[in-house]
């Protein structure tokens, strides 16, 4: 039988035994597969420390690369640039104007979207005549948005108003003292309070009326009718939860509309500074206090104190440079 036949023909599958029982403290038994690859890594190391050491003994002691002084390690690793070249000022001036225009762009979709929600709210206000269901973050919400009137915060408290449009004529000063003196008072002689009693529909909840503006007169019972959202809330339940989800986005829209503003007056201060002239930095920017405005009894001063951080911007000033 030739050779070729005999190494065709099908042969037993030879293993290798395991570890034995009674070694099984010394780990598992290294096959020939593992051993073949314990020796290669050990000899590609070898070879490669062994390179490295041609290369020190054949390196000339004379031989200088600026790489040697520019070059850097972290951690014991080798760190090289990869060629990171800066941008010209003009370059980055127009991308700083690009961005500017997104924000811009971003900027006025998000007002829109925010007046869309305050006309919304605006319709809710004949649906839930009461404050039910309103926080004080929700009502803070409607207040920054212009939608709460004075009065709706002020909790039932009696406020003095000023009584114009009756005029006295009088000769003398002396004949027109009394009746400024009794203007003020009422019939049993105390200081007169006005409550404000108009209807409830709108002022309990201390919105105001879609008419403050003539071009939105005709267009508010329109789009009342138009609302199918609105139709559909059968229930004040539903009522309830579709203003607090209103209120919610607002609340989140007018948070973007200050991030967007600040990002774009950044921007804006960024590409001025790029220009010419010399300047100098007068004043980091500075968190404000309220120690000294909040007065007492001031709510609103006090819950924007604890709830707000405002700072003041970085202050710059440009050597005068006169005009040719």
């Amino acid at each position: 039988m030739s050779s070729s036949i005999r190494n065709a023909a099908p042969r037993r599958n030879h293993k290798e035994r395991g570890q034995l029982a009674n070694r099984k403290k010394l780990g598992l038994l290294e096959k020939h597969k593992d051993y073949i690859l314990r020796a290669r890594d050990y000899h590609s190391k070898q070879d490669r420390l062994n390179r490295l050491r041609i290369k020190a003994g054949e390196r000339n002691k004379d031989e200088f690369y600026f790489g040697m002084v520019k070059g850097r390690t972290e951690g014991g690793v080798h760190v090289q640039e990869r060629g990171n070249v800066s941008l010209p000022v003009d370059v980055v001036k127009v991308l700083k104007s690009q961005d500017a225009n997104y924000i811009r762009t971003q900027k006025a979709a998000n007002l829109r979207r925010i007046e869309a929600l305050k006309a919304q709210l605006v319709l809710l206000a004949d649906l839930l005549p009461s404050t039910s269901g309103l926080t004080a973050s929700e009502l803070k919400t409607l207040k920054t948005a212009g939608l709460v009137a004075g009065s709706a915060l002020s909790k039932g408290k009696l406020s003095a108003v000023k009584r114009t449009g009756h005029v006295v004529f009088a000769e003398t000063e002396e004949e027109g003292m009394p009746v400024m003196s009794t203007a003020g008072k009422d019939e049993d002689g105390d200081e007169e309070f006005h409550i404000d009693t108009t209807p409830m529909d709108l002022d309990a909840l201390g919105w105001l009326p879609p008419s403050s503006k003539g071009k939105r007169r005709s267009t508010a019972p329109s789009q009342a009718a138009s609302d199918p959202d609105l139709n559909e809330l059968s229930t004040e339940a539903e009522r309830i939860q579709h203003r607090s989800h209103l209120l919610a986005e607002l609340a989140a829209r007018q948070l973007r509309d200050h991030q967007l503003r600040f990002a774009l007056s950044e921007l804006e201060l960024q590409k001025v500074l790029m220009g010419p002239g010399g300047k100098k930095k007068l004043r980091e920017a500075e968190e404000v206090k309220f120690d000294d405005d909040v007065e007492k009894g001031d709510e609103d001063g006090e819950e924007r104190k604890k709830e707000e951080r405002t700072w003041r911007p970085r202050v710059f000033k440009w050597k005068f440079v006169r005009s040719k």
